[in-house]
């Protein structure tokens, strides 16, 4: 781990198969590998921190998780426990990072949705999670892209409970309709 994701290294291209070791000893040492890792992630972003981050994360293709990611593996309260030890500063960290799925209400809470519920309503929550669900690659017009966003996000805010993710939920769509009227209006401009 120490040297995880360094040039030369086994895991230095991210969608090497080491990955795979090293999911399968996240699935069988839960425990370790996570002591081991939030140890690195405790300093702060930096190389290190970032390349494990990522790793964590998961491989995304079109917005969706194409693997299982490494915080998917783990239990989330075994994460939630280290954030609460310092929420200030590993909460917008892992809302950065983590899989950037929002469950329904309900349904067993993704580490996103629990981020949400305890830490949503701190100033530097939100934005790191936005950033995080904005990162994806797709292909077509950008405003149908982001008219699929919004309205899978409506969908989730139809059925919403939670006061801290209904808050952020409602943010996201107001923040995507005025991204699919702009879209628009540049695919019109260009000839679209």
């Amino acid at each position: 781990i120490e040297h995880f994701g360094e040039t030369g290294s086994i895991t230095a291209a991210f969608y090497s198969h080491s990955l795979e070791f090293f999911d399968a000893l996240l699935t069988r040492f839960p425990n370790q590998v996570w002591g081991a890792v939030s140890e690195k992630l405790d300093g702060g972003l930096n190389s290190l921190s970032y390349r494990l981050l990522k790793w964590l994360r998961g491989q995304l293709n079109n917005g969706i998780l194409v693997k299982t990611s490494g915080f998917e593996l783990m239990d989330t309260t075994m994460v939630m426990d280290w954030i609460n030890a310092a929420p200030d500063t590993r909460a917008p960290l892992i809302a950065q990072y983590c899989p950037p799925a929002i469950t329904k209400a309900g349904e067993t809470p993704s580490l996103a949705r629990l981020i949400l519920e305890q830490y949503g309503d701190q100033p530097n929550v939100p934005g790191p999670l936005h950033s995080n669900l904005m990162t994806a690659f797709f292909s077509g017009p950008a405003s149908e892209y982001y008219q699929r966003r919004g309205n899978s996000m409506k969908e989730l805010l139809a059925a919403e409970t939670d006061a801290n993710v209904r808050r952020w939920l409602e943010r996201e769509v107001e923040y995507l309709e005025n991204v699919v009227e702009q879209e628009k209006a540049r695919e019109e401009a260009q000839g679209f």
